[in-house]
């Protein structure tokens, strides 16, 4: 289970193993106000954005944290919608640029 939680008003990714309800990990977040976290099909990474005011979207591995931190401008509104793939391969992030953003969900890397 992956958990959202602020302590000292810095968010923090909490890692829950859903068995026994123990911590596995918990990892500071480099964010303002993260709102949503989604786990990839697989369960080999966690997907999490900010709020719309701030576009922000990360990737980050339960057990190595931040993969990928994803901010392609500032000072506008930013990510309306994310979809993860059945096939755990693509992540599209839609915007509130009227964009979506075509993210590989192995490398992390931008495709469109």
């Amino acid at each position: 289970m992956a958990l959202l939680e602020k302590h000292d008003c810095k968010d923090v990714l909490g890692i829950y193993h859903c068995g026994d309800w123990k911590m596995v990990n918990s990892i500071v977040m480099d964010s303002f106000d993260l709102v949503e976290v989604r786990w990839q099909r697989n369960d080999s990474h966690i997907v999490a954005w900010e709020n719309p005011i701030n576009y922000r979207f990360y990737a980050v591995c339960p057990f190595k944290g931040i993969v990928l931190r994803y901010q392609p401008y500032d000072y506008a509104m930013g990510v309306k919608s994310v979809h993860l793939s059945h096939t755990s391969y693509f992540v599209a992030v839609g915007s509130f640029d009227e964009k979506i953003r075509l993210l590989n969900a192995k490398t992390w890397k931008l495709i469109s």
